[in-house]
């Protein structure tokens, strides 16, 4: 199973639109499952405020770990 992340909007109607891309992938086997995530309020700043604060314990040492390969 593949699984494929996008942001969507839903239109008036309340149809979501499928990318050009991923339609494609539709065509070959138009079987899927679709798991909808709902963006809650504050949620925005609560992901943001997670990254920096996991970015202040970043030393330029660590660096070493992005030649591994």
């Amino acid at each position: 199973m593949k699984a494929f992340e996008l942001p969507v909007k839903v239109d008036a109607e309340g149809r979501i639109e499928v990318p050009a891309s991923l339609a494609r992938l539709l065509e070959q086997d138009p079987s899927a499952r679709m798991i909808l995530l709902i963006e809650e309020d504050g949620e925005r700043e609560w992901s943001k405020a997670a990254s920096e604060a996991f970015l202040v314990g970043y030393a330029d040492t660590d660096s070493v770990y992005d030649t591994l390969g």
